[in-house]
């Protein structure tokens, strides 16, 4: 009996662990790595970034989507997803973390953000 009742215990926690894992978006896990490497992120601060990461990933996919053929809207669109993306991650990094990914937005890996809509 004790180890029917061991056996369904483990097989109940693996399928809570299995239903609390969350598939990462590979983008996200890309953008994460590209962020801690620039600015020398804890780890702390990496797992803090993550959900703001996907948010805004997550916008600037919607905002293709949803302005296929309006540049003008993509860019506003844009522009409103960069600037709540910086605020939030404003709160988790320091100014000169913050001013690296400004930087590094404004000429390198995110420079296509503003991008023409296809």
């Amino acid at each position: 009996m004790k180890r029917l009742i061991c056996l369904f215990s483990l097989v109940l926690f693996g399928l809570i662990t299995l239903a609390a894992q969350k598939k990462t978006n590979p983008e996200v896990t890309k953008l994460i790595k590209h962020l801690t490497a620039l600015c020398s992120l804890s780890p702390t601060q990496a797992l803090d970034i993550s959900p703001i990461v996907e948010v805004y990933l997550n916008a600037l996919t919607t905002n293709i989507e949803r302005f296929k053929s309006n540049n003008k809207g993509l860019n506003r669109a844009n522009k409103t997803s960069v600037e709540q993306y910086y605020i939030e991650l404003g709160q988790i990094l320091n100014p000169k973390q913050l001013d690296k990914v400004k930087s590094e937005n404004s000429e390198g890996y995110g420079s296509n953000v503003e991008g023409k809509a296809k």
